[in-house]
């Protein structure tokens, strides 16, 4: 039976797993950076809550992605066994891994939560209205400005 290990060496697995922690790097750093004020341009709420948690779903889809696409492979091989792993708890290995999938999921979930908030008060923004998406606003943000 091969291991999780060895289900997550497909390139497309390990290029979600890189995908995914980079933007979520990007996004917290960026995050902080916006909630400081520290961009004054009207598309950077695009790149900071649209773009970047964009990319951080696309990576956690291409994990298991690759993680099926090694499996079909390895089913090929028919010296290969193709069982999924097991989650036996009485091993020690599978307590310690399992709550430590746990908070990465927590974490992950809370990312995901963060940059729809974050999109959600940043479209509906004045900026986000008068400069990014309606051009015919332009006289109403003038004056509101």
């Amino acid at each position: 039976m091969p291991g999780r290990e060895a289900l997550a060496r497909h390139p497309l697995a390990i290029a979600g797993a890189l995908i995914t922690t980079a933007s979520a790097v990007a996004f917290s750093a960026l995050g902080i950076a916006a909630l400081a004020g520290l961009f004054n341009n009207p598309y950077a709420g695009l790149v900071v809550f649209v773009a970047l948690p964009a990319l951080f779903v696309l990576g956690l889809l291409l994990i298991p992605t690759g993680m099926w696409l090694q499996k079909r492979r390895l089913e090929r091989d028919p010296s290969a066994e193709t069982d999924w792993p097991v989650f036996d708890f009485p091993r020690a290995s599978v307590r310690r891994t399992a709550p430590a999938i746990t908070a990465l999921t927590a974490v992950n979930i809370v990312i995901v939560l963060l940059a729809g908030y974050g999109s959600l008060h940043w479209m509906e923004s004045p900026t986000f209205c008068g400069q990014v998406c309606h051009t015919p606003m332009h006289p109403q943000f003038t004056a509101w400005q």
